[in-house]
């Protein structure tokens, strides 16, 4: 809550805040916070599991300990977070078949959301 009193953008990832927290913000922080939730479908998944999401799990921050989820548990996470999202009304993306093509809907989504607030 700090980051809003003090007007500076945060990005946490969906590890740390899950859809069904986001109604213990009050409406007035609400208002500053653009929750994305982004979830990758069991194709894609079975797909990338080793070539993509693990090869490339440490991009954005310090991973040095080996991934200890099996195939089947990342996706069943993944489809918990899927439900979780459609449970709260969250808004949330599928990546499907091409990570970087699909994550350019994001990207847009959140320019969007931006320009349209200020």
């Amino acid at each position: 809550m700090t980051a809003i009193e003090n007007k500076q953008d945060l990005i946490i990832e969906g590890a740390y805040i899950f859809p069904e927290f986001l109604k213990s913000f009050s409406e007035n922080y609400m208002i500053h916070i653009l929750p994305v939730f982004i979830c990758f479908t069991e194709k894609y998944i079975r797909s990338n599991f080793l070539t993509g999401i693990i090869k490339y799990r440490h991009a954005a921050e310090t991973r040095d300990y080996k991934e200890d989820r099996r195939l089947e548990e990342f996706i069943c996470d993944h489809m918990n977070l899927m439900q979780k999202c459609e449970t709260c009304r969250s808004k949330y993306f599928l990546i499907n078949m091409n990570y970087e093509e699909e994550m350019e809907q994001v990207f847009k989504y959140i320019s969007a959301s931006l320009e349209s607030n200020q």
